[in-house]
Order: structure tokens, then C-alpha cells, then sequence
């Protein structure tokens, strides 16, 4: 693979951390905790995300791929911080070692951290950005299988609402801490240059929207995805890069939110649509129904996902107080303040995206309670003038029947009484003669 490579620029001594938020809370955290087993003497468990269905078996068969979880220290109703060692299956003459440290926050931010030894034949003093670029897709898909298979199932279920069918590719955003760069330019500008060098820094971090000296040989780089520290001193300013790229991870998932509202309003106004069409089609009424039903499940999902985040963002870190010209350059770079208010901004923008919502389908509901109580009106009345008539037709066909029994009686009382004069009753006819 190595001759594939088209390398620009290699990285020395690499550490990852890779954030993300999944909506959480006290009770969330102290069920995980329990479930992992924080307060057991053993401290030690296998994890699968495949779901038991035999509850009174003695066996349990999975996939081939379970996740080591070793617990490291945690608090209970607000962190829990786990050393997991993946061992999913792989292609055939490939060995995969993974260890990550996993902090889990009660306010739903998630991290996943893990030091670079080696990929490939390249050892950690002289990592490609191609190689590493290629592992971290790898690195994110099995994060996100790590954490579902401790995830509750209501957790689970939001994330479906907001995720869908690429639950398995959740965004999240990379820092990466490197001692060593090659080549060492003088300025961050160098590595600016609209090509291969640009390039491989974008393929990490995402488009580069930023470039910063923090001091000699330390260089900052901010991308849409992602953000680069490189210099001898990158691994100990992780403290200040945490809270932005949690904030950053937020940033992300009120992105997924305002696909989730737009697609949503989609579908509640294809809703009205189908109601100003309700004289012409009447059979629209089932389809305004399911609309109505699934757009106010999904958006009561959303609500709940809008006040985890707005508990998130009223609690989250900030960097602490710089000690030296670097720290202040991040400090001011970074601008972890600025992204916190502009946060709160897109999250009242969000909750009137939700209240307008929740009118449409009001007024909806309203128009279809309207259209069946009428249609319910005209129904009663079209029953009971039908019904009138039946009754009126009843009586008609009574009092014809009852004429026709007269007429049937008067020709039989005719009959008779022809019959009674050519007969006597107890006599009979006879000739009388005359006596001589």
C-alpha cells in the first residue's frame, strides 16, 4: 500500500481525540454504570450491541466482535471513564490492535481519545497524514460501535430520529495533537498553499477555514471536521482544545437538528397541501392523518433532544487561564465564548422552527376535527332521511297491504253471501206437486 501513497506530509507522535454528543442525562449515566458493573469488585465486561431475545436461556450466541470494557474511575450522575479494547473480526492478514479511552459526560458529550503506535510499516515518530487519514474513517465507525452497545434503548431511539439509517456514520470532530511535522516550514502559510500540502491537512481536518503561529515551530490549523495542534508542546495543551471541540461536537449536532426540522416541516407541508385538496380527494384524509401522527412523534423526540443540548451548552467547559504566549493565542483563537453564545442563538432558532411546527400541525388537527365533524353531520342527516323514508315507505306498504286485505275480505263476504242465497242451511231444495 505504501507505493500508493502520494505523501506530502508526515506527522510525529500523533494523539486523537474524537468528540461527539448523544443526548444523556443523570439517569442515563447512573443505568450504564450500573450495567458496565462501576460498583462490582470485578470491574470487567464484554460488550455486544446485538440485543438478548432469550431471557431464560443459560447461552447467548453473537457475532464475532465483542468490546473489552475496563472501568478507570468515575462519578456517579456525572462521568464515567472506560479503557475499551475492540476486537471485531478483520480481513485475513490483518492485525488490529485498538484501545480507547472513553469518557462519558452526563451532559452527553463523549470522547474518545487514543495515542498513534503504528499503521502499516510506519511507526509513531513518522506517521503518513495518508495513512492516518485512512485509519481515522476506521477509528470513527468503531467508536460509534462501541458506544451504541452500552447506549439505552431510548437513547438509541433518538439517535435514531435524528441519524436514520447512517446511525453507524455519526459526525464528530477529530483533534489531533502532533509532536513532530515534515516538512517544518517557518509559517503556518507554507502549508497553505493550495495544493498537496493543503490538501492532506484538509483530508484530516476537513476544509481548512483557519491558519495560526502560536509560536516557533507550533502551528494551529481549524478545519470544518476537525483541528490540527503540531509542535513539541501540542500534547499539553489538550486542555484547552477539549471544550472547544465539545462545543464544536454541539455545533455539529444542532446541524443534524435543523435537517431533522426542515424535513419535518417538508412533510407537515405536504400535509397542508393534501388538506386544501380535501374537497377534490376525499380519501386524503388517511394520508393528512399519518402525517400528523408521525410529525408529532418525531418533533416530541426533538423537544427532548432540544433540552439535553440546552442543558449542555448552560454547563459547558471552558478552557482554563493560559500560563504562557501559546495559551493566549489558543485562548483567543479558539474563542470557546463566542461559539457558546452562538450555540444558544441556533438553539432558540431551533426551538421557534419547533413551536412553528407544532402550530401547523394544531391548525391541521383543528381542520380535520372540523371536516369530520362535518362530514359526521351530513352522515346523521343522509341516515336519518333515509330513514324517514324507510318508515314512510313502511307505513305505505302497510296501508296499501291493510286496503288489499279489505278488498280480499269484501269479495270473500260477496262470495258467500252469493253462495248462502242458492243454499239454505240445514234444507235442501225439493219440486212441489200439486194434490189431485
Amino acid at each position: 500500500m505504501d507505493a500508493d501513497l502520494m505523501e506530502a506530509i508526515s506527522l510525529g507522535n500523533v494523539r486523537i481525540t474524537l468528540q461527539e454528543w448523544i443526548p444523556f442525562g443523570e439517569n442515563s449515566l447512573t443505568y450504564i454504570s450500573t450495567n458496565i458493573g462501576v460498583k462490582d469488585r470485578c470491574q470487567f465486561a464484554r460488550f455486544s450491541s446485538q440485543k438478548l431475545t432469550d431471557f431464560t436461556g443459560n447461552n447467548m450466541s453473537t457475532d464475532t466482535g465483542l468490546t473489552d470494557v475496563k472501568i478507570l474511575d468515575f462519578s456517579e450522575q456525572k462521568f464515567l471513564n472506560v479503557e475499551a479494547e475492540i476486537k471485531y473480526p478483520e480481513e485475513e492478514g490483518i492485525v488490529q490492535v485498538e484501545f480507547f479511552g472513553i469518557h462519558v459526560s452526563a451532559r452527553g458529550h463523549i470522547l474518545f481519545g487514543l495515542e498513534i503506535e503504528s499503521i502499516m510499516t510506519r511507526m509513531k515518530d513518522d506517521i503518513s497524514i495518508d495513512l492516518l487519514s485512512r485509519t481515522i474513517v476506521d477509528i470513527m465507525q468503531d467508536s460509534s460501535t462501541i458506544i451504541e452497545s452500552i447506549l439505552t434503548e431510548n437513547q438509541k431511539d433518538l439517535l435514531f430520529s435524528l441519524f436514520q439509517q447512517s446511525l453507524h456514520l455519526r459526525p464528530k470532530y477529530n483533534c489531533f495533537l502532533a509532536q513532530k511535522i515534515d516538512p517544518l516550514f517557518l509559517s503556518f502559510s507554507q502549508y497553505m498553499d493550495g495544493g498537496d500540502h493543503e490538501n492532506e491537512i484538509a483530508q484530516l481536518i476537513g476544509s481548512v477555514r483557519s491558519g495560526h503561529d502560536l509560536a516557533k515551530q507550533h502551528f494551529l490549523f481549524v478545519g470544518s471536521t476537525g483541528i490540527l495542534l503540531v509542535g513539541e508542546q501540542a500534547h499539553e495543551y489538550d486542555s484547552f482544545l477539549v471544550p472547544y471541540c465539545s462545543l464544536q461536537s454541539l455545533q455539529l449536532i444542532t446541524g443534524v437538528l435543523f435537517e431533522c426540522f426542515n424535513h419535518l416541516n417538508s412533510l407537515i407541508d405536504e400535509g397542508l397541501r393534501l388538506l386544501q385538496e380535501l374537497e377534490s380527494n376525499p380519501y386524503n384524509v388517511a394520508r393528512i392523518q399519518f402525517v400528523m401522527t408521525h410529525s408529532f412523534k418525531e418533533l416530541h423526540k426533538l423537544d427532548l433532544v432540544l433540552k439535553h443540548i440546552s442543558d449542555s451548552i448552560k454547563e459547558a467547559a471552558m478552557p482554563p487561564e493560559p500560563r504562557n504566549d501559546i495559551g493566549y493565542k489558543l485562548l483567543a483563537v479558539l474563542k470557546c465564548r463566542k461559539t457558546q453564545r452562538i450555540l444558544n442563538a441556533r438553539l432558540i432558532a431551533l426551538r421557534n422552527s419547533f413551536e412553528e411546527a407544532i402550530k401547523k400541525i394544531r391548525f391541521i388537527e383543528r381542520r380535520i376535527t372540523s371536516v369530520n365533524r362535518n362530514r359526521l353531520v351530513k352522515h346523521v342527516k343522509s341516515s336519518s332521511s333515509n330513514f324517514e323514508r324507510i318508515i314512510i315507505n313502511s307505513v305505505t306498504f302497510f296501508n296499501n297491504a291493510n286496503v288489499m286485505w279489505a278488498v280480499k275480505l269484501l269479495f270473500v263476504v260477496i262470495l258467500f253471501s252469493k253462495l248462502a242465497s242458492k243454499f239454505r242451511i240445514g234444507s235442501s231444495y225439493c219440486k212441489v206437486v200439486p194434490m189431485a
